[in-house]
């Protein structure tokens, strides 16, 4: 393990970047500790991140945690990996969606009147 970075997931709603600090200084100098919330909604999406000085201190703190509970729920806690290069997309509004192709054009057949068969129905016997 490289990293001083440790991923927690299967966090509370509840819990906060406080709580989720020191829930792990146990384990050593905390540097950061951050709950990963919804832009939008500003509410928790379940998991977060603690960084911590020292790689065997998040070691540690791997071993010690994965597995516990906090808040009533079982945590997941492993190295960080590092966050892939996201694309730059240009967008219009606050968030981009493929762009939809055209409706295709229909095409409605009438024949034209000189090609409808007519019959005459008054000669019929009957």
């Amino acid at each position: 393990m490289s990293s001083k970075r440790v991923f927690v997931g299967g966090l509370a709603w509840a819990t906060g970047d406080d709580e989720l600090r020191a829930a792990f200084e146990e384990f050593g100098n905390v540097v950061d500790a951050k709950v990963i919330t919804d832009r939008d909604t500003g509410r928790s999406r379940g998991y977060g991140f603690v960084t911590f000085g020292e790689v065997e201190e998040a070691m540690a703190a791997i071993e010690g945690m994965n597995g516990a509970a906090l808040n009533g729920r079982i945590l997941r806690v492993n190295e960080a990996e590092s966050a892939s290069p996201r694309k730059k997309v240009h967008t219009q509004g606050s968030r981009s969606r493929p762009a939809k192709a055209p409706p295709e054009p229909v095409v409605v057949h009438r024949p034209s009147r000189k090609s409808r068969k007519v019959y005459d129905l008054s000669s019929a016997d009957g």
